[in-house]
């Protein structure tokens, strides 16, 4: 549906968005995901229209929209600031394009009144958005972006203002109204939490350029990159040398000489660099020595964050830095089986089969 090639975006010296290619398909909830600086706003204000690109073309069903001025696609943007109209009510905010467009008063009815019931505000379609909670205000923008059936609906940052609770809230009603319409959501942010709630397929920008796309689970399950595996989520890396290989069996030395097994169909080549990408909740820990089918170090806990559900150990290791590790709190039995604290002499253990290697 929408195709951008070769994309290049510059200010002066500064460069963007870098060569930036990709197709996003009818329908999808597209995710632009990286930190502070890394294009992903560049690249939605040029589908929009509001920036030209200094190189590239944006195709909309095969067409060229390049040089097509914001108001003539037919794409719409939500922002973070939503934009209302302080002085007209719900009602009017979400009719002015249509107004706009010189439709009849009774579509416009129909339409804002249908559109207002699909984020369930119908019922305060005459309050002034003073009048409402940063949830029900961004689900005014929401209406007002919608209720003109664009092709493309365009979200930056959206619930970037909203408290945490709330914002859990929207991701589940902005991925269900998304399902209920159709219409394709590219949708841009720099919460790795929010992407891959929501998004069918997410790629992650460093640079102006394109580190990683895929699906939500591809992504955190099989980074390309230490640069995706440190900004999606939370991960341990060991690095060292392959001195072992043997299809699936492969032996990891670190520096200090010690090694560990672990088994993955990838082939490797002797004194091939390698980084194990182990995930926090792929690590358990234990006060007795592990059996030979898994991976163990030695370390201390310097510190426990409690989130409720879950914890996260700090554990210091003599010669591999700090690892974290994450578990549940409570089991369905209510009890959790072993305690740990600050202080304890621990094994941090792990599957051979766990982690993702990443070639340095």
């Amino acid at each position: 549906m929408l195709t951008l090639e070769a994309l290049n975006k510059s200010f002066g010296k500064i460069i963007a968005v870098d060569n930036l290619s990709l197709t996003i398909s009818k329908g999808e909830f597209f995710c632009l995901l990286g930190p502070s600086g890394c294009g992903k706003t560049s690249t939605l204000r040029m589908i929009a229209g509001f920036d030209k690109p200094t190189s590239g073309k944006i195709l909309l069903n095969g067409v060229d929209i390049t040089d097509v001025p914001p108001n003539k696609r037919n794409i719409n943007t939500v922002f973070q600031n939503y934009a209302l109209f302080p002085h007209l009510t719900v009602f009017e905010n979400v009719a002015f394009g249509l107004k706009i467009k010189k439709i009849s008063k009774n579509e416009i009815n129909d339409r804002v009144i249908e559109t207002l019931k699909l984020v369930a505000l119908e019922e305060r379609k005459d309050f002034h958005p003073s009048q409402l909670s940063g949830g029900q205000q961004q689900r005014v923008a929401l209406a007002r972006a919608v209720v003109n059936k664009p092709e493309i609906l365009l979200l930056d940052e959206p619930l970037g203002a909203l408290d945490e609770k709330l914002r859990e809230q929207m991701q589940v009603e902005l991925s269900n109204i998304q399902k209920k319409l159709g219409i394709t959501f590219i949708f841009v942010t720099h919460n790795q939490e929010e992407a891959l709630t929501m998004a069918d397929r997410v790629v992650v920008m460093k640079d102006g350029k394109i580190e990683q796309l895929g699906k939500a689970d591809e992504i955190y399950i099989r980074p390309k990159s230490r640069f995706v595996a440190e900004f999606i989520g939370n991960m341990n890396f060991l690095s060292g040398k392959i001195i072992s290989t043997n299809h699936t069996q492969h032996v990891l030395e670190f520096p200090d000489k010690t090694s560990i097994d672990f088994s993955v169909e990838k082939e490797f080549s002797i004194d091939e660099k390698v980084t194990l990408a182990l995930r926090p909740e792929q690590l358990r820990l234990s006060r007795t020595i592990p059996n030979d089918d898994e991976n163990s170090f030695k370390g201390l806990i310097k510190n426990e964050v409690f989130f409720g559900d879950s914890s996260r150990f700090y554990i210091k290791t003599e010669h591999h830095g700090n690892l974290s590790v994450m578990f549940q709190n409570y089991l369905p039995s209510g009890v959790n089986p072993e305690l740990f604290h600050e202080g304890d002499e621990v094994y941090i253990c792990w599957s051979k089969q766990a982690g993702h290697i990443l070639q340095n």
